[in-house]
Parts: structure tokens; C-alpha cells; sequence
């Protein structure tokens, strides 16, 4: 806060200061954009965890759990990964589409979930086919897609990933499909049945889950995103080609789902982007939230 900050000094205590100099202070702000508030709390994730590294690495002591530990490797193995595109895939990728596939391989390494938001016809699904292929042996694969999109889900895993085992699941015997299903196999469901089956699909331990069309749940309060809220996944993305148009709880809605460390809490969301870019257009606050999402 302004009394507490002094061009390069910070107070500390009654009457004491310390100076900060430019280098920490980039990487306090860094922490800062990548830690939210949770009723007074300050609170931390696996998206925070190039800014703690930054602070480690410049010669800072940074008391950190087992945790904190594995979840810093798993940072480094994701960014040192050179994600080849798996045998069986029965497609051409483009030069944009093996980057996406990387891009979403490296996330997956990471264990934070993304938002694949190209435009339609782009090939958001052979992209995200390629990385469910990849990732077969890590559990079951769930697709929640608008209806009409399912069916082509369906036939493209079976023109381009014909090793995974898709199942429409509205065609299914549900209770036996969800009782069956292992490594290997990819369940595309709607979004209504996603609501009407809530309890026995939040009962599998899913591998990943795809959201397609995804601003089918940019309400956040509505009975379907709260219902894929309760999923249990290693992984999860969402795929849209529509922007955000309304306002930018859309956006909070999205991650709210894939990745909810991205933002935190609404009310956190909120105070420190929503209301200074949209109600007195802040340009640190613009640049805060683009710099926080880009890597997402």
C-alpha cells in the first residue's frame, strides 16, 4: 500500500525500513500475481511454482514442504519435456497444431490444467486427441461436449486415434460402461448427462477430462459447471473457439474448472482484476492478468 512504500523502501516495523532493490522487486510482484487470498490466507499451487522458484534461485532461503519439493520437479521435468507425438496417431499435424499438442503435453506434465481457445476449425480436436493418446496409461479419458459435437468426437478418435477405446456413453449401458472402464478408454458424454449423472461419474478416478465448447459453462453458479466442478481428473482443459463476451467472470468460470489456483477465489478475482479492468480500464491490472493467464 502507498504508506507502507516508499520509492525503493519498504516499511517493516514502527519506524523501520528496508530497502528493495528492482531485481526482488520484480519477483515479489511476480509472487505476488501468482498467490491469492482465501479469507485472509494467502495461498499457493503448482501454477505458483515458477514465481517460488524464482525467488529460490535468486540466493532467497525459501522454506518449502516435501510437497513444494515434487511439485518444483515436476515444473522443471514439464519444461525440460520434448513431447513426441505418439505412435498409432493416425494424422498429419500441422506446424500450429504439434505446438498446441506440446504446449498441452507440457501442462499435462506439469498437472495444470489449460484453455485450448483457438478458433473453430483450427483442429482443437486432433490436437487434444493426440494428447489423450499420450496420456492413455494415466486412466480413463472423459469428453463433455454439446451433443451435437459428440458424435463428431467419436468419429474422429476413430479415424485418428483408433488404439483408444471411445464409447458414446448416452449409447452405453452407463452403470456398466462407468463399472468398466480402464486405461485405454475414452467416454464422450453431453453436458446435460454430465448433470443427470453427476454421482457416478464423480465415483472414477479419470486420467483427464476435456470440456469442449467450454463457455457452455462459463456461469459458474449454473448446475452443470458445478456438477464437472466435482469430477475427479489428473488433468483437465478446456477447448472453446468462442471469446469471452460478457464480462470477465467468464473467464474466472473457465479456470474455476481446469486449473482453480490460476485465480484463486471469485471475491479474490474480483477486487484484483475484474472490477479495475472493467469498471476504471487499469492498465497494471491488464497487464497483471494477461501476464498471470499467458502461460495457461
Amino acid at each position: 500500500s502507498p504508506d507502507s512504500t516508499r520509492g525503493d523502501f519498504v516499511r517493516v516495523g514502527d519506524g523501520q525500513w528496508a530497502r528493495v532493490s528492482e531485481s526482488l522487486r520484480e519477483r515479489l510482484t511476480q509472487l505476488k500475481d501468482a498467490t491469492n487470498v482465501d479469507r485472509k490466507t494467502l495461498t499457493l499451487d503448482a501454477t505458483s511454482a515458477p514465481a517460488i522458484r524464482d525467488l529460490i534461485q535468486s540466493d532467497i532461503e525459501v522454506k518449502a514442504t516435501k510437497n513444494w519439493h515434487q511439485c518444483l520437479a515436476r515444473l522443471e521435468r514439464a519444461e525440460n519435456l520434448d513431447p513426441v507425438l505418439p505412435a498409432g496417431l493416425k494424422a498429419e499435424l500441422r506446424d500450429y497444431q504439434l505446438d498446441g499438442f506440446k504446449w498441452l503435453r507440457k501442462l499435462a506434465e506439469w498437472g495444470v490444467g489449460g484453455v485450448l481457445a483457438d478458433d473453430m476449425g483450427l483442429g482443437k480436436t486432433l490436437q487434444t486427441l493426440a494428447v489423450l493418446l499420450d496420456r492413455a496409461n494415466e486412466g480413463p479419458s472423459l469428453v463433455i461436449a454439446p451433443t451435437s459435437v459428440g458424435f463428431n468426437w467419436v468419429r474422429e478418435a476413430q479415424r485418428f486415434t483408433p488404439d483408444l477405446n471411445v464409447l458414446l456413453y448416452r449409447e452405453t449401458d452407463r452403470a456398466e460402461c462407468l463399472a468398466n472402464i480402464g486405461p485405454g478408454d475414452l467416454v464422450v458424454c453431453s453436458y446435460g448427462l454430465a448433470l443427470r449423472d453427476e454421482t457416478a461419474l464423480s465415483k472414477v478416478e479419470w486420467g483427464t477430462v476435456v470440456m469442449d465448447e467450454a463457455q457452455a459453462v462459463k456461469n459458474s453458479r449454473s448446475k452443470t459447471a458445478q456438477a464437472i466442478a466435482n469430477l475427479s481428473a489428473k488433468w483437465t482443459v478446456a477447448l472453446t473457439g468462442t471469446p469471452v463476451e460478457n464480462h470477465l467472470g467468464e473467464l474466472w468460470s473457465l479456470f474455476h474448472l481446469v486449473s482453480p489456483g490460476v485465480f484463486g477465489g471469485w471475491e479474490n478475482f474480483r477486487k484484483r482484476y475484474a472490477l479495475p479492468n472493467e469498471k476504471h480500464a487499469d492498465d497494471d491490472a491488464r497487464r497483471s492478468l494477461s501476464h498471470r493467464i499467458k502461460p495457461f
